[in-house]
């Protein structure tokens, strides 16, 4: 019985990673790029971003001028948050900007390294910050977590 619990067990992390994986957006270019470097690695990438998206051929001056005002203000907000509740609210606000930016921000791979750095830059848990993001993407990372946290469970 142990061994056929531990198959299963092993089956279904092997299902969750192939899922996981086969999701997993292009690399992306131009302004997305930087914004996502914005939203992982704080200032220092915000500065990139804003070097960057001077030049032409990122894409970022064919949007519309309010929505780079709104992508600027919450990538800005992004680099100075205090708290997870407010991390979590200007990523949200960033996926409501552009349709390009909510499938960064939704994309599994992306959606994983970003769970991963907020919870660092907080002090929490994984679990924590895909349950604060309340994303797409991060609600699914939740429930994979929350599976795995029961199999580590069942094992012990």
């Amino acid at each position: 019985m142990n061994i056929f619990k531990k198959t299963n067990n092993f089956i279904a992390l092997l299902l969750i990673t192939l899922t996981f994986n086969s999701y997993s957006m292009e690399s992306q270019t131009g302004w997305l790029a930087y914004a996502g470097s914005t939203l992982l690695n704080g200032y220092s990438a915000f500065k990139q971003f804003l070097t960057a998206t001077t030049k032409p051929g990122t894409g970022f001056s064919d949007l519309p001028l309010e929505t780079q005002t709104e992508v600027l203000k919450f990538l800005a907000a992004s680099c100075t948050d205090k708290t997870l509740k407010d991390s979590a609210r200007t990523i949200n606000a960033l996926a409501q900007t552009s349709k390009h930016l909510n499938q960064v921000i939704n994309d599994p791979e992306f959606d994983l390294k970003l769970i991963k750095s907020r919870a660092k830059k907080f002090n929490v848990s994984d679990m924590k910050v895909a349950n604060a993001l309340q994303t797409e993407a991060s609600k699914t990372q939740l429930k994979i977590q929350l599976v795995l946290a029961k199999i580590m469970k069942e094992d012990v």
